[in-house]
């Protein structure tokens, strides 16, 4: 046998990420490895060709063996590939028995070529991999239907039609799309099986080793769907696609992973622009990849979801919004909503306004004014705090309460923003007065909501958000309390004084049955950082009630991505509070 002696190959430098081979850089198309650690991409498999990595000098895999090498490499690669293959093909298989064969309606992805339909049949495979085994969905099958995955599955309809629509049942919800499907459609069940065990994880009646269980069935698929599928921007362009990734920002924002959600919703933001949900009104001109999204499709809507999550993360992490601009906000459209989802979209336009009042011309008083019209689009009585223990959880009085709920949040949110850059103004500016008891009734509003609905459902998965607006709400109320108590002697704040001062009982005690709301849950990573800030403002709070003077003095603009953080320095002589969109606070002796 002949031998040939190699010497080592010295390597380029290339750009990092880069992992195009020449053969691909030359044609310029993607260069796609059907596994990680193959050394051939599927491109080069195809045309027999040597596949050389651009980390090497073009020519220099030329071998004097007459290329016998690399064909020992693809038949090792091929060996792997029908390993691999075949244990997910096995899976496959179980997933789909029972299934119904191929519906004709079905759509096959026409726009890809033969090759590429094949490495998506594998992809298919790759995501039917991390679907539970049927004695799981057993009993998954016999779970409630949560709120989350009723909203998540409503995507692209309005709340009011949400409202009066019965949710599937979960055996329909989790049918399995026909085997020729695009891979869209089995990250969407994949994400709504997160969705629907994210409410199942969060019931306190679930036993804890069938929690523990549900949540690693849940962790598994939602983490299948985003690696392969919504991160995917040669996957996602289409109505189904932004449909994906809505809901995994939406699923990443009950689980409290603020900062995730913020990243998902960009992604969907880019990719409707790209495909041009923002322009259409009709979804004839839109890329969908199932006849069945069409009949349920309003691209307006979908498109001002997108738009009302951007603008809510935006505010809650002092982060600058997207640059969007659509129809659904226009005039025309706004007078065309029902009174709930009127009263949404001009809460979102209010959110933008707030976002931009550093730079903008519109004053507070005008996103004031602006934003009582928007809750006088709603009568009285449906401001009063709902009674969510009166129903069961998917009631269709409990789907009312909760969207009540959260809108009455979303709405004193606002308020509670529009008046905190003037929290710790002098008393001697104009409307200062005002503008302190304002914030104090809109945090004492929220928590007032935030503490029904938490005795309601006291979820560790569920509805996380709120929990950094229920923190907020504290920080803003106690922070009202602690500056009136160092204005004493000012004949400005008298009023202010003994108002906050006849309110402070029940404040106070509203106050701390947050904290031993946040305490109930100790093994939570997101309350663990944040019991712990709010237990030293309390106790700053205490101090100041007892007659212990503090200096109250914000600094910083609070723009960028730093979230809610706070703790003492200097030798505990200062409390130190982050809070977006705002700034940070200190308060020393």
């Amino acid at each position: 046998i002949l031998m040939h002696e190699v010497s080592p190959t010295k390597k380029r430098k290339v750009r990092k990420g880069t992992r195009n081979c020449w053969e691909c850089k030359r044609r310029k198309v993607r260069c796609i490895y059907a596994l990680p650690a193959n050394k051939s991409c599927e491109n080069c498999i195809q045309r027999q060709i040597t596949c050389i990595s651009q980390e090497y000098d073009d020519g220099q895999a030329e071998r004097t063996d007459g290329g016998i090498e690399e064909r020992l490499k693809r038949i090792e690669n091929t060996l792997e590939s029908l390993v691999v293959n075949a244990t997910a093909a096995t899976a496959f298989e179980g997933a789909l028995q029972g299934q119904k064969p191929s519906s004709p309606n079905a759509v096959t992805p026409q726009f890809l070529d033969n090759s590429m339909a094949d490495h998506y049949t594998g992809l298919a495979r790759d995501l039917v991999a991390a679907w539970p085994p049927e004695h799981d969905l057993d009993q998954i099958y016999e779970l409630p239907i949560g709120l989350s995955t009723h909203v998540h599955m409503k995507v692209c309809t309005t709340s009011s039609t949400q409202l009066n629509q019965e949710p599937e049942s979960p055996r329909t919800m989790l049918r399995l799309p026909p085997r020729d499907s695009h891979p869209v459609m089995f990250a969407r069940k994949l994400l709504l099986l997160s969705s629907l065990l994210q409410g199942a994880v969060s019931s306190p009646h679930t036993p804890t080793p069938t929690r523990n269980h549900l949540s690693a069935i849940m962790t598994h698929a939602l983490d299948t769907a985003v690696r392969f599928v919504t991160t995917n921007d040669d996957l996602t362009a289409s109505v189904e696609g932004i449909e994906c990734i809505m809901i995994e920002a939406m699923i990443q924002n009950y689980a409290g992973n603020l900062h995730k959600a913020c990243m998902a919703v960009r992604r969907a933001t880019t990719v409707a622009q790209m495909v041009g949900l923002h322009r259409y009104s009709h979804s004839s001109s839109l890329r969908i990849l199932d006849p069945n999204t069409r009949a349920g499709l309003d691209p307006q809507q979908l498109y001002f979801r997108i738009i009302e999550m951007d603008s809510y993360l935006s505010v809650t992490l002092g982060l600058p919004r997207s640059s969007i601009d659509t129809k659904a906000l226009s005039p025309a459209a706004l007078a065309a909503c029902q009174p709930l989802d009127r009263m949404a979209r001009l809460q979102c336009i209010i959110a933008g306004y707030i976002l931009d009042r550093k730079g903008a011309a519109i004053d507070t008083q005008d996103i004031e004014d602006m934003l009582q019209n928007a809750a006088a689009v709603m009568p009285a009585q449906w401001w009063l705090v709902p009674a969510f223990q009166a129903h069961d959880n998917i009631a269709p009085d409990t789907l009312h309460d909760v969207a009540q709920a959260m809108y009455q949040l979303s709405h004193y949110h606002l308020v509670l923003r529009i008046h905190l850059p003037f929290l710790l103004r002098p008393a001697q500016e104009k409307d200062s007065n005002y503008h302190k008891l304002a914030a104090a009734m809109a945090s004492r509003e929220i928590l007032t909501r935030y503490s029904a609905f938490r005795i309601w459902n006291p979820g560790h998965f569920y509805c996380r958000g709120l929990d950094y607006l229920a923190f907020i709400a504290v920080m803003v109320l106690s922070l009202a309390h602690i500056n009136s108590q160092c204005l004493i002697g000012s004949s400005n704040t008298s009023g202010i004084r003994q108002v906050l001062r006849l309110n402070r009982p029940s404040d106070r005690g509203l106050m701390e049955h947050i904290l031993t709301t946040f305490d109930r849950m100790p093994n939570d990573e997101i309350l663990s950082r944040l019991a712990p800030i709010l237990r030293h403002i309390l106790d700053v709070e205490l101090d100041a009630a007892a007659g212990v003077e503090y200096d109250a003095v914000a600094t910083g603009s609070g723009d960028g991505a730093s979230g809610l953080e706070g703790g003492f320095v200097d030798s505990k002589k200062r409390l130190q509070i982050h809070i977006p969109h705002f700034g940070t606070i200190n308060l020393e002796r």
